[in-house]
């Protein structure tokens, strides 16, 4: 190993620090995942990559892996509670005139799995939990659970939306419940209960659900309910709970419902944090949900948490440890690149999910024709824009 390469330490082993590891291994840093879970997986059901997560996966050389394991979805639609198109938008014909990776939903466990396994041996270290962090003018000294330090050039916090790493940089900065839970599970099945490569959204008052084909016979759902923060499962239990909430929603909703096991069904908040002023200072900065966690209103979070990684890691990869002074130089840089597009995704995502929660009927009836008449044009068209700037995903701005 060279002796003026830098060792990078990342806080978190979940897609955005994993991506961003096996991206720095790919230019030839040193780096170190210090993970506090007892082995590398991640409970939970699936998973959108948008497409600029998946010319990151291609920068990896992962994205033929990862689309043999998570399907594409050729069609995206948008359609009212009783099933009425709204929106329906040409995904795949989109990646296709483009020549990008189309967008897949895969299963939040297996896209770990792939990145995981990429990694080389000992680069990722288990029952590592960073609570927090020094640095000086040669480097970090990062503190964990257990009493033990680690020492590195530069702290990446990708730890998630409850980052110890940005706690340290800022105490007050947490997170902001959007007003509604997901409930969400996975299905099984031997005759699909609807036809494969849709992505499709039901929009009802307030309450909404989606579902994506996440690989052969098996279907992830998650259905949307305005409910206060930390609202607990009802005593009728939470299969039935959800089943009773959509039991007027369009076929297949009811079916897929039942057909799931109640408990294997999930329930969370949905928070999201504001646009952050800063992600860094010196040798330190965040990324992925540390750095803009969202609501999941656009299915952006992995695809901008890969986006982060391999910018970051194009930044990195210019540094020699002896230069003391570029690496905050770049890290500032990286930043600079990443927060006003994250920004964006953050707030229109909070943005639809404030108008998705209305319950009004006649608020309801407006928002309908409205996307009817309007918002599919628009989406198109930003699709478009989107689609065209991806293959030159590089580690530059977007």
């Amino acid at each position: 190993m060279a002796t003026d390469q830098l060792k990078v330490i990342i806080a978190g082993g979940g897609i955005g620090g994993l991506g961003t590891a096996l991206a720095l291994q790919r230019v030839g840093v040193s780096v170190t995942v210090l993970e506090r879970a007892t082995e590398l997986r991640e409970v939970g059901t699936g998973i959108g990559v948008w497409v600029n997560g998946m010319v990151a996966l291609r920068q990896l050389g992962l994205v033929d892996e990862v689309l043999a394991r998570g399907p594409a979805y050729h069609v995206q639609e948008l359609r009212s509670w009783r099933g009425d198109l709204l929106v329906s938008t040409p995904v795949s014909m989109l990646a296709r005139r483009f020549g990008v990776p189309p967008p897949i939903v895969i299963w939040r466990p297996e896209l770990i799995d792939i990145l995981g396994k990429a990694l080389e041996p000992g680069v990722v270290e288990l029952r590592a939990q960073v609570v927090g962090f020094e640095q000086d003018t040669d480097g970090v000294t990062v503190h964990l659970a257990d009493g033990r330090e680690v020492r590195g050039d530069v702290l990446i916090g990708a730890d998630g939306i409850h980052s110890a790493v940005r706690m340290t940089l800022s105490p007050a900065i947490g997170p902001r419940y959007a007003g509604y839970q997901y409930l969400r599970g996975i299905t099984e099945f031997a005759t699909p209960l609807f036809p494969p490569g849709r992505f499709v959204f039901a929009f009802g008052r307030g309450d909404r659900f989606g579902m994506s084909h996440i690989g052969p016979g098996r279907l992830y759902w998650w259905a949307v309910i305005v409910a206060p923060e930390h609202a607990p499962d009802p005593s009728e239990g939470r299969k039935a709970e959800v089943a009773r909430r959509f039991k007027s929603f369009m076929a297949p909703i009811p079916a897929v419902i039942q057909s799931t096991p109640g408990d294997q069904i999930l329930r969370n908040d949905i928070s999201d944090l504001r646009p952050l002023a800063s992600w860094g200072v010196g040798r330190v900065t965040l990324l992925g949900d540390a750095a803009h966690a969202t609501t999941p209103n656009l299915g952006r979070g992995a695809g901008e948490a890969l986006e982060d990684a391999v910018t970051l890691a194009s930044c990195l990869a210019t540094v020699r440890r002896g230069n003391r002074a570029a690496v905050a130089t770049v890290l500032r840089y990286y930043e600079a690149s990443r927060m006003a597009p994250t920004a964006r995704v953050q707030t229109t995502a909070w943005r639809l999910g404030v108008a998705a929660s209305q319950r009004n009927p006649l608020i309801c009836r407006a928002r309908e024709l409205l996307m009817r008449k309007v918002v599919g044009k628009i989406m198109v068209k930003q699709f478009e824009r989107e689609f065209a700037e991806a293959p030159s995903l590089s580690g530059a701005t977007r």
